[in-house]
């Protein structure tokens, strides 16, 4: 997971919480060259 752009965040209204605890770890992941799929928290709420 890592986003809440469409939906409220679970840690605050725009953070998801992988995001939040480790944002140093996830930028590393979205900035390395490989193809990353952020998959939006708004999915698993339904």
């Amino acid at each position: 997971m890592g986003g809440a752009a469409l939906a409220p965040g679970n840690i605050t209204p725009v953070a998801e919480a992988n995001i939040w605890h480790d944002p140093e770890a996830a930028a590393r992941v979205l900035t390395a060259d490989w193809d990353v799929t952020l998959v939006p928290l708004l999915l698993f709420r339904r």
